[in-house]
């Protein structure tokens, strides 16, 4: 269930935190995406241990 969950999640976070942020150089590209996806991952870790992805689903029950 929280790995459908956070499938879900990422693709939206990508597409809202890919346009607005400034292009950064080809050197850099690497880097700043890793960047992203870590800390992506890390907000959807502590979303899920906190509960917060309950209210996703719609229905507010965990698990």
């Amino acid at each position: 269930m929280k790995r459908n969950i956070s499938s879900a999640i990422i693709p939206q976070t990508l597409a809202v935190v890919q346009f607005p942020a400034p292009a950064p150089q080809p050197p850099q590209l690497r880097n700043y995406q890793l960047r992203l996806k870590k800390s992506l991952y890390q907000e959807i870790s502590i979303r899920s241990a906190s509960g917060l992805d309950s209210a996703a689903n719609g229905t507010g029950v965990e698990g």
